[in-house]
């Protein structure tokens, strides 16, 4: 799968030849006033100071642009530049086999690879204001393609071809302020970019989506996109934004008297509290989610909640407290077929049994337990939590003098870690260095 790492996806990018500067100039003015986000060399001066421009060029107009518009002419056919970066559009409009170079002529000239039957604008009939409202509308009718998409699966064959464009289609909605198509795209966008385990830029589009649920005065979605961000925020070792974003969904919650949000947005509290260490906190929230949980909703919420409790207890050092925690919340899970908490749960036993300080060491049982986990966690492609396991296991391996087997895991748990920018990386990379040194 292409995934553009680059720091920055263009609308449109503008291939011409400089005698032809001046039209495109203007051009360029006016979608830069109309707020599209165009790649025009003027406007990148300090961008291309001192860049190996064959390649930053062919970078620009193969991988980084939704379109590319050719400005064909006399001209444009004899210039070097030109030529090579039709070369890296026509690779682009090849590899996607999608509409993506828009040709626009000052004269008849005939241009390798562009065929004859291509549809192109005459530029002796049409005013570069004109022509800025012509890729306005094209940007338009991309964003409602993707928009009018009811399900996920209905843009599986495109994916790994238009994944850039659906971010870029959603930029361009959000600086246009279209922010009915903003969150009509932000399901596809998150479901992506949460499968590709790309967390940064998943908050992003996320912040996207909840200033134009704010903007549009939909508060039933607002808490929604809150949460989402909270629980990266937490990940990512914000605890401070995520407790706020947690509260502010709870308020929400509770003036809708909705309580399956009012269950996760203790939890959610709960789990910073936990992870800020405050475990007084941490019980209060939890065990309030747990009431509403029994009360109103189904044994599957209560599994969740009773295993962060379980692992509450464990960090209050309450181990057989957290045992009987574990185990129940597996039993649940068994009966409600959440097979999640139950891989937590067990990778929880795993922990429990690895350590002395628990009076309770085990190492075959910590072993079992680990693996099991990592099996279910397998099975459902989860690569944070797969990365989780896969650390505890490593360090169990390591103590064990096992490094070779330690050393496969903790390579992919840091991979992990660092798409994610997890906030165990640090730790993880520190015993990534202890058990390298010992395979040395």
């Amino acid at each position: 799968m292409k995934n553009n790492k680059t720091a920055e996806f263009y609308d449109i990018a503008l291939s011409f030849a400089g005698e032809n500067r001046n039209y495109v100039e203007k051009l360029a003015n006016v979608l830069r006033s109309r707020k599209v986000n165009v790649f025009y060399d003027l406007f990148k001066k300090v961008d291309l100071w001192g860049k190996d421009l064959y390649q930053y060029l062919s970078e620009i107009y193969q991988n980084k642009a939704v379109y590319t518009v050719i400005f064909i002419s006399k001209h444009y056919k004899s210039k070097h530049w030109a030529n090579h970066e039709l070369r890296s559009a026509q690779a682009r409009a090849f590899e996607d086999n999608e509409e993506y170079i828009l040709p626009a002529k000052f004269d008849d000239t005939e241009i390798p690879g562009i065929r004859k039957t291509t549809g192109y604008v005459d530029l002796n009939s049409t005013t570069p204001d004109e022509l800025a409202s012509m890729i306005c509308q094209k940007l338009d009718d991309m964003a409602k393609h993707f928009a009018d998409l009811r399900y996920i699966d209905d843009i599986g064959s495109l994916y790994e071809l238009s994944l850039n464009k659906l971010l870029a289609v959603t930029e361009w909605c959000y600086r246009n302020e279209k922010y009915q198509e903003v969150i009509k795209l932000s399901g596809k966008v998150d479901f992506f970019l949460q499968k590709e385990i790309q967390w940064t830029k998943r908050k992003k589009y996320l912040n996207m989506a909840l200033q134009a649920a704010n903007n549009l005065g939909q508060e039933s979605l607002v808490f929604g996109f809150k949460r989402n961000i909270a629980t990266i925020a937490m990940n990512q070792g914000d605890f401070n934004e995520s407790l706020k974003l947690s509260e502010e969904v709870a308020t929400i919650a509770e003036k809708h008297r909705d309580n399956s949000e009012i269950f996760d947005a203790y939890h959610a509290i709960g789990r910073v509290y936990e992870a800020k260490g405050d475990y007084e906190k941490a019980t209060k929230s939890y065990t309030k989610a747990l009431d509403i949980s029994r009360s109103f909703l189904s044994e599957r919420n209560s599994s969740n909640t009773i295993h962060e409790l379980a692992v509450v207890m464990y960090r209050m050092k309450q181990y057989k407290k957290a045992e009987e925690l574990y185990k129940e919340a597996i039993e649940i899970a068994n009966m409600t077929g959440f097979d999640f908490i139950k891989s937590c749960s067990l990778h929880g036993l795993g922990l429990l049994y690895q350590y002395t300080s628990s009076g309770m060491q085990n190492i075959e049982l910590s072993e079992e337990y680990y693996i099991k986990s990592l099996e279910i966690k397998k099975k459902a492609n989860d690569q944070e939590e797969i990365a989780r396991t896969e650390y505890q296991l490593a360090d169990l391996y390591y103590e064990s003098g096992k490094y070779k087997d330690a050393l496969d895991l903790i390579k992919h748990c840091v991979n992990v870690f660092e798409k994610t920018d997890h906030r165990y990386l640090g730790q993880a990379r520190f015993l990534m260095s202890q058990i390298s040194e010992k395979c040395s």
